[in-house]
């Protein structure tokens, strides 16, 4: 039966957030516009859902958003039900596939981003990986060029026990393997990606793409981008202490100046608690059960499968 160290605090996860932003425009008119909200993160069936309460909205230039939406596409002309509030005061819930979610208010004619986050494995986590605690419940960052000031808050407003793992070694490599199937059940594509512990939580990253050779990959370690056209190795310098390292990748080619494609929403986790790696809350990579598995739609008739597993454990 797993059991504490004496003298090491029970693992938390954040179920609750006071989620505010504050943006400032200085350039050609001042602006300041203030948001702020509760998330709550909760299971149904096998589903992660998100709530939203009521979205408290002012704004310098009287413009106030008609409602918001969770994760959609932006030619919507009416608001989904099941991703969107009808308006401001009115509660809503949505489910999630992947580890992060935007929130969008639709205006007279476009759409404004105005909240990001992240909520996997049943926490809510900062973009950098790190965790909030009971002695840390407060997160911020700021965007500052000369036309704006933006300093998004996250405020944990309730936590709950995580499960503790077992003890097990430490993993330092992995390796993940993303395939792309076809409807017949045919290879479109793959991808291998491996990942290293360079030092601490810190990791270096590199993938490969086998497939349509106008296609390439990119993969994202807490946000951070890696094309693999244009990288070997990518490095990341990340948190210290506890955290977690979510990464996700997208199978994109060039159209004009864009990159178009899909993205497959989690190719790979790495919970950090007490120096051991978890592949989920309370489990552990383990040499007997050393892989996450995952799959998702890609596009609209393929899947990706995905297998993110250690391939390397420190030894004592």
């Amino acid at each position: 039966m797993p059991c504490l160290t004496a003298g090491v605090d029970p693992p938390q996860l954040c179920t609750s957030i006071r989620a505010t932003k504050i943006e400032e425009y200085f350039g050609t008119g001042y602006n300041t516009i203030r948001v702020s909200m509760n998330l709550t993160i909760f299971k149904f069936g096998d589903q992660t859902w998100i709530s939203v309460g009521k979205v408290d909205y002012t704004s310098d230039d009287g413009r106030i958003p008609d409602y918001i939406c969770a994760n959609v596409p932006f030619d919507i002309n009416v608001p989904d039900p099941q991703k969107c509030s009808p308006n401001l005061g009115t509660t809503f819930a949505f489910s999630l596939q992947e580890p992060y979610f935007y929130l969008h208010g639709h205006f007279n004619g476009y759409w404004d981003e105005i909240f990001f986050g992240y909520a996997d494995d049943g926490t809510f986590s900062n973009s950098d990986g790190t965790l909030m605690t009971p002695a840390q419940p407060t997160y911020s960052t700021t965007f500052s060029n000369r036309n704006s000031n933006i300093v998004d808050t996250q405020n944990c407003t309730s936590f709950t026990s995580a499960p503790i793992a077992p003890k097990a070694p430490r993993c330092k490599s992995f390796e993940s393997k993303t395939e792309i199937l076809n409807s017949d059940n045919s290879t479109y594509a793959t991808s291998i990606g491996n990942y290293n512990f360079i030092g601490g939580n810190n990791i270096n990253a590199k993938a490969n793409f086998t497939g349509s050779s106008d296609y390439f990959v990119i993969f994202w370690v807490n946000g951070s981008p890696c094309e693999s056209k244009y990288h070997n190795y990518c490095n990341y310098q990340l948190f210290d202490g506890d955290g977690k390292i979510i990464i996700f990748s997208s199978i994109v080619k060039f159209v004009g100046s864009e990159d178009k494609g899909n993205a497959i929403p989690l190719i790979g986790r790495i919970i950090i608690r007490n120096n051991e790696t978890l592949m989920a809350e309370g489990i552990p990579f383990t040499p007997s059960n050393a892989c996450l598995y995952t799959s998702f739609k890609f596009g609209d008739t393929q899947i990706s499968k995905n297998q993110f597993c250690c391939t390397e454990f420190e030894t004592a």
